[in-house]
């Protein structure tokens, strides 16, 4: 996402975005083909890149044209987007592998990715770029794909192998050390991948890191409450889909008017109340759920809950992220967000299968509500971070 945030600031936002939907459509029908696991997960991979080539070139394209004043409407609607996509995705995947079998999930795609474009081609408007520009550093984008790609190996092989496996741990230090040696050649470089500049900046600092604390705990109620529905309450995968669906929902309605509001007050007084709502979601989890099924009084009020929390928090850290960046650097401010984000959500999954492990019948439901506890504590602490992105400096005209 970074790098290839750097190359769309670079080369051309809608260029990049284009090829993302190319090698994200192909990936997709690879997926779908594949006889066997070993070509799944390389074309699994290779979405990734695609993935990775669209999400920071269209957040770019986007502010790019959207005025100062209108900025926090733009992104959170954008956001909405996003958030809606990521978070049906357990929904509208149960539906299709129950219907029509898991490999219509990803065939369906590069006809999605067709629509895309026809939309596109006529209405992304590029700003011209620097063909003078020096090259981004590549080196310095494979270390810190390596970085990640330890870091998060190291945190997905933690419950298997354990904590103390001596891969686990050389994992861990070959990601201390790609951070390292990324760190020192960025800055040195005259074109770095991650201009580390960007962090002198309060608001894109503090974005940042609610956002990967959120994520974390988004990325562990997504997977703790498909869990408990299908294991303490006897929900099937698509009866679980269906029943986390109400969130979604909310977040697509309460992410553009948050958006409006903050074109007037500001992101931080909506982003942290926003983190808060969302802990309290989860509260509601903890004192109301229990092993006997009641999906209207006790689920969906907690499921309604998260869903503001999220609407009123993601989006506003998407635009406070960006509001002091240079515009030649959204792509790239816009990829490290989202990295942030995919962090998290890694790290999320982790903590939720070392917190609930294999617990016995007689067990289950409390080792749910400590994963509930640790996610609620998450939540509030994206609070603290959130109200420390500071105030919005007026609009200028």
């Amino acid at each position: 996402l970074v790098t290839m945030g750097r190359l769309a600031d670079r080369y051309g936002r809608r260029r990049l975005f284009t090829i993302g939907l190319v090698v994200f459509s192909a990936a997709s029908l690879l997926v779908g083909l594949a006889p066997d696991v070993a070509p799944h997960v390389g074309a699994r991979a290779l979405q990734g890149v695609g993935g990775a080539l669209l999400l920071p070139a269209s957040l770019g394209l986007l502010l790019a044209v959207t005025p100062t004043d209108r900025r926090s409407t733009m992104v959170a609607a954008w956001g909405a987007l996003s958030s809606l996509g990521i978070a049906t995705g357990p929904s509208v995947g149960a539906v299709i592998v129950e219907f029509a079998g898991w490999r219509w999930a990803f065939l369906i795609l590069p006809p999605v990715a067709l629509v895309s474009w026809l939309f596109g081609r006529g209405h992304l408007v590029d700003p011209p770029t620097d063909p003078t520009a020096p090259v981004p550093d590549i080196a310095g984008s494979a270390l810190l794909m390596g970085a990640v790609a330890s870091f998060v190996f190291a945190i997905s092989q933690s419950r298997p192998w354990g904590w103390s496996d001596p891969g686990v741990r050389a994992a861990f230090a070959l990601a201390a050390a790609f951070a390292v040696v990324f760190a020192l050649r960025s800055r040195r470089h005259p074109a770095p991948v991650l201009p580390l500049d960007l962090f002198r900046s309060r608001a894109f600092s503090a974005s940042n890191t609610s956002a990967l604390v959120l994520s974390i705990a988004l990325g562990g109620i997504l997977l703790v409450n498909i869990l408990f529905l299908t294991g303490v309450w006897g929900y099937s995968i698509l009866g679980a889909g269906l029943a986390s669906t109400p969130a979604p929902l909310v977040v697509t309605v309460v992410s553009p008017l948050a958006g409006r509001l903050a074109d007037r007050i500001g992101e931080r007084p909506l982003a942290a109340p926003g983190a808060l709502v969302f802990a309290s979601g989860v509260v509601w989890y903890l004192w109301r759920v229990g092993e006997s099924a009641a999906y209207w009084t006790e689920w969906l009020p907690g499921n309604i809950a998260v869903g503001v929390g999220i609407g009123m928090t993601l989006p506003m850290l998407s635009s406070s992220a960006v509001r002091d960046v240079a515009a030649d650097r959204y792509a790239v401010a816009g990829g490290v967000l989202q990295t942030a984000r995919q962090i998290g959500s890694a790290l999320g999954v982790a903590l939720v299968v070392a917190i609930i492990g294999d617990p016995g019948p007689d067990e289950a439901l409390a080792a749910f509500d400590r994963a509930w506890v640790v996610i609620a504590v998450l939540g509030a602490s994206s609070a603290i971070t959130s109200w420390s992105i500071g105030p919005r400096p007026p609009v200028t005209a």
